[in-house]
């Protein structure tokens, strides 16, 4: 317990076998307080994605990780995200809550999917 915060560490560097994947999306929290209460599931679900509000999460990730990312980098990074979330036919309308773990992409994925594009392009 850390005594200047009153908080817990969590130790992500390995460990005992668990593993936690940036990319897998988790559902966004629905307001379940809707004045009206006659907002369906289904409606809520459609006011944002759950792919859009990771890929903005994962856009603050990779800039905390890696500080020197420029705008141009980011941006090349945020399209390579969505074309593998596409390669593992998630898309803005897919609902997560239906998946399972070994369904979303990994970091490795993402590597191979860069590493693939690079030379594409170097071919042409």
């Amino acid at each position: 317990m850390n005594g200047n915060i009153n908080g817990n560490w969590v130790d992500v560097a390995g460990g005992r076998g668990g593993l936690i994947n940036p990319l897998q999306i988790r559902p966004a929290p629905r307001d379940e307080d809707d004045e009206n209460g006659d907002t369906t599931a289904a409606e809520q679900k459609s006011e944002i994605a759950d792919l859009a509000i990771h890929l903005k999460t994962l856009d603050t990730f990779f800039s905390l990780y890696i500080p020197s990312l420029s705008d141009k980098h980011r941006a090349i990074l945020n399209k390579k995200l969505t074309e593998l979330y596409n390669k593992f036919n998630i898309t803005w309308q897919t609902d997560v809550t239906q998946l399972t773990n070994e369904q979303f992409p990994t970091m490795s994925d993402l590597h191979n999917l860069i590493k693939e594009s690079k030379k594409t392009e170097e071919e042409h």
